[in-house]
């Protein structure tokens, strides 16, 4: 994304999708810093302490009430909750960082904070490494890919949208992202 494209950009709200280890959060705390944005993590609504996945209807509940009141970046998946959250986005991001980048990201995640909870997750589920994992975010490109092309495809007309390929397109987007808000801040 281009700085022009980035200053006839609303950015009230936005969503982060992609694979574990792609950086969601990371990027969504780097956001917030620039914008002044609450971020908010799908999975503190996904899960109860222990990996107890919630009911369906629980966890549209909660992300309906999550944002409400607009100025939110929400980092995460959960593809049913995708119309609630879009209805209220205007930009959604992306990341589509190789599957073998995501892998060794989400290894050394859990190996650094294995049995601790992250701020990300919800209370009580500790990270985890095993096999599931593993083969759920290296299968990840093919089974969840479906998912964020519906996404984007129902929100072309409406929404800004952004496709991060590499860290260093994060890394570029990030910048332009705080180049645009120094300049919003000084016309103010």
């Amino acid at each position: 994304m281009s700085f022009d494209q980035l200053q006839k950009t609303t950015l009230r709200n936005i969503i982060v999708v992609g694979s574990a280890g792609s950086g969601k959060s990371t990027l969504a705390r780097d956001i917030s810093q620039i914008l002044g944005h609450r971020v908010i993590h799908v999975d503190h609504f996904y899960w109860q302490p222990n990996w107890v996945m919630r009911s369906p209807e629980e966890i549209r509940s909660l992300v309906l009430n999550s944002i409400q009141v607009d100025g939110w970046i929400f980092e995460g998946n959960c593809s049913a909750t995708y119309p609630e959250r879009s209805a209220q986005a205007d930009t959604i991001i992306w990341l589509q960082l190789p599957r073998r980048i995501c892998l060794w990201r989400a290894v050394v995640r859990a190996l650094r904070n294995h049995g601790k909870s992250r701020p990300d997750m919800a209370e009580g589920c500790h990270d985890r490494l095993d096999w599931r994992f593993l083969k759920w975010v290296w299968n990840y490109p093919r089974k969840g890919l479906h998912k964020h092309i519906a996404l984007f495809e129902a929100t072309k007309d409406t929404h800004t949208q952004v496709i991060l390929h590499s860290q260093d397109e994060v890394e570029e987007f990030v910048e332009v992202l705080s180049n645009v808000q120094s300049k919003r801040l000084r016309a103010a």
